[in-house]
């Protein structure tokens, strides 16, 4: 594992890019559309320029319209030009990642990528469209003035990567101020063509202006008379939306910059298609649901393998520094029980405590620097949605796009309060987005239900219950260890105190009978202390719950006998794992290394 910051791995690594939406309100009657499209642009640079990109992982940018007449469309035209447009775009990637370097400097997050990665990432910048419709498409239709109108929206709306409905109301109006209002909460950022005047209606410019800026989302607001420039507002405050978005963007730029070694990455993509597709070209050379399962393999195995890599990699480094942290609490104890009792009259020997607590205080500091932990637990819940993902793909189902377009409606992005929580499931939308499509039609039942529960359930109830084995051995073996620190150490507080009364004790067996009673109670802390810190006996139960709920999932799905139940269990299986990693992640995030006294 290579540190972040150096030059980039080859592609397919597994980076993922980040997604930033960017919504519109305005007026449809808009005058020189020409000027305003320049100053659309600025907004676009300037409401990016707070967005830190890694180097190789490139952007998704996303606008999110009604496709209205007048703004809705202008904006939206903009954004999805903008990925053709390098000239667009040069600015904001060189200056906006330098500015942000050096916020993130003062902030003390990873820096962003300078401009010698600006080619690499204008490379991979993707531009999608999102539609909030406010009525039915034949009804909304009738607000449009002429046939030009009409086929310039339906040209829109073929390049929609997502259709959200609003709910059936009474006026139209309201059903108005319903997509209004869905566009501000679907968004990272809010383009507001807007004169300044009081709305005309419900749902008007004003009223969705004003619900954003309740809500916290960042706005750049472009006055439809004159030719002032945009106006931006948003809030600096860390708690808010809008810094919620720019840590988050943050975190997963440290996690797109770590260069993960190439041979390591192959070799764990062929140890994962050994377990998960060994008998590819014989029992099933198409996959269940009509595409192949390398088709699937290759959209999700790279993000996959990126994920439980850097797990791997930060629970190697938070396990070694925590125990470090534990031992040289121990050691500074040992050092002044050997000053008091061994080397009295060397008091340079003082020093060799300070070093220690120098030395976990050092630990301490990298471990928070580093975020080890965050990172450690925050890589391992990824992967194990993605590792989810691949089955669901299979499967046919758990794909948010396609159930959202075939119910007529877009998911609505959650607002998170943690920045840690919000890249995740940012990441796991932008995976899910270029999921490939699925043939729902074919599917050799027999072969996708064996599939399934023999590889996906069966190997989470072998995993579950060897790791339940592993947390208990790891309990017992510590509190054995315990045990036997307290009673040598009551021992030896017994024969050091009253032992002399009884039979003659050597003075160097009595200094070490004060060493033990003074070291061993600290060693047993530290063992206890990270016994608690790993939770060994919480897992072990929590695992094997687990593996008994996940042996009825195995009985459902043996049982399936149409493919809709076969998705039914799937869908359970996967919301199972899901609660079950998010129980984990809860419960791992408050146990980061702390200073211990």
């Amino acid at each position: 594992m290579e540190p972040a910051g150096e030059t980039s791995a080859p592609g397919g690594d597994g980076r993922i890019p980040f997604t930033f939406r960017i919504g519109v309100t305005g007026h449809r009657d808009v005058a020189d559309p020409d000027a305003l499209r320049l100053r659309i642009r600025e907004a676009i640079k300037q409401l990016l320029m707070h967005v830190p990109v890694a180097p190789g992982s490139g952007m998704a940018l996303v606008v999110v319209s009604a496709l209205a007449e007048g703004a809705d469309r202008l904006v939206a035209e903009e954004v999805l030009a903008a990925g053709g447009d390098r000239l667009v775009l040069q600015d904001v990637l060189g200056s906006g990642i330098g500015r942000r370097a050096q916020k993130d400097a003062k902030d003390g997050l990873e820096p962003g990528p300078g401009r010698m990665v600006l080619e690499t990432v204008l490379g991979d910048l993707d531009t999608r469209l999102e539609v909030a419709l406010p009525l039915r498409q034949p009804d909304y239709e009738e607000d449009f003035k002429t046939e030009e109108s009409k086929e310039e929206f339906h040209r829109l709306l073929a390049r929609a990567s997502a259709i959200w409905p609003a709910p059936i109301t009474e006026t139209r109006n309201e059903a108005y101020e319903l997509a209004g209002r869905y566009v501000v909460d679907r968004s990272d950022a809010l383009i507001a063509l807007w004169d300044g005047e009081d709305s005309r209606g419900r749902g008007g410019t004003e009223e969705i202006v004003a619900y954003a800026q309740e809500s916290g989302v960042p706005i750049a607001w472009i006055h439809t008379n004159g030719d002032q420039e945009p106006a931006y507002a948003h809030s600096h405050d860390q708690d808010s939306r809008a810094g919620v978005l720019i840590q988050a963007a943050a975190k997963l730029h440290t996690y797109n910059a770590r260069v993960i070694d190439s041979a390591k990455f192959d070799k764990r993509l062929h140890e994962l298609r050994d377990e998960l597709m060994p008998d590819v070209a014989r029992e099933i050379p198409i996959d269940p649901r009509g595409l192949s399962r390398e088709k699937v393999a290759d959209w999700v195995f790279p993000y996959f393998v990126r994920a439980d890599l850097l797990a791997l990699h930060y629970q190697s480094r938070f396990l070694r520094l925590s125990r470090g942290i534990f031992a040289l609490a121990a050691a500074a104890v040992a050092v002044v029980a050997l000053q008091v009792t061994i080397w009295p009259h060397y008091d340079w020997v003082v020093v060799l405590e300070v070093l220690c607590l120098i030395g976990l205080l050092f630990a301490l500091r990298m471990n928070h620097r580093l975020r080890l932990h965050d990172q450690w637990i925050s890589s391992r819940f990824l992967a194990e949605r993605l590792r989810s993902s691949y089955f669901l793909a299979l499967a046919g189902t758990g794909d948010q796009r396609a159930t959202a377009e075939q119910r007529g409606r877009a998911p609505r992005i959650a607002f998170f309060s943690d920045s840690s929580e919000a890249w995740i499931e940012r990441a796991l939308s932008e995976v899910i987005a270029r999921r490939p499509q699925l043939d729902a039609k074919s599917a050799p039942l027999d072969g996708l239900r064996d599939y399934l529960k023999r590889h996906w359930i069966e190997g989470q109830i072998s995993y579950q219950t060897r790791s339940s084995g592993e947390q208990r051995a790891s309990d017992r073996w510590l509190a054995r260890m315990v045990k036997i620190l307290f009673s040598v150490t009551l021992v030896a507080a017994l024969v050091h105190s009253i032992g002399s009364y009884i039979f003659t004790v050597p003075e160097g067996w009595k200094n070490a009978l004060l060493i033990a009673s003074i070291t061993f109670p600290a060693i047993g802390a530290g063992l206890h202390g990270y016994g608690a810190q790993r939770q060994f006996r919480r897992h072990s139960e929590r695992y094997r719950t687990m593996a008994g709920v996940l042996a009825q999932a195995r009985a459902d799905m043996a049982g399936a006998t149409t493919i809709y139940q076969v998705q039914d269990v799937a869908r359970e299986t996967e919301r199972i794992m899901r609660e079950e990693n998010s129980d984990w992640f809860g419960v791992m995030r408050f146990h980061d290394i702390e200073l211990i006294t």
